[in-house]
């Protein structure tokens, strides 16, 4: 049994006033993952409330269509997953006593990445 929280597609679905055809749906696009137990009823975790309360607010309140929600929940995800990638990256390199070499050539990317205004 897992030790965080998980909620059913039904209550997942009231909890953020959405049809459970939208949690069908986001389950379809892989853009939500159950927690799938024999003989019982799909689960979903927090992550799982969180993809479903962005996609939420992203048609609800900043009316969005469910084409951009899509494409917005699948940019999320690689921008999270990328994130994920760097942290790792970054740990190895400092266990390995690289970092010092590595962080000027990272910041040398600020150059050719400015911040948007």
């Amino acid at each position: 049994m897992p030790k965080h929280l998980t909620i059913t597609r039904r209550s997942l679905a009231r909890r953020f006033g959405v049809e459970p055809e939208v949690i069908d749906r986001l389950e379809q696009l892989h853009l939500l993952e159950p927690i799938r137990r024999p003989g019982r009823e799909r689960l979903y975790d927090q992550q799982g409330l969180e993809q479903v309360r962005v996609w939420r607010l992203l048609v609800s309140e900043l009316e969005v269509n469910a084409a951009g929600a899509e494409i917005i929940l699948r940019l999320r995800r690689r921008l999270v997953d990328a994130q994920r990638r760097v942290r790792r990256f970054l740990d190895q390199a400092r266990a390995e006593g690289l970092l010092e070499e590595i962080l000027p050539l990272l910041e040398s990317l600020d150059d050719d990445f400015p911040e948007p205004r």
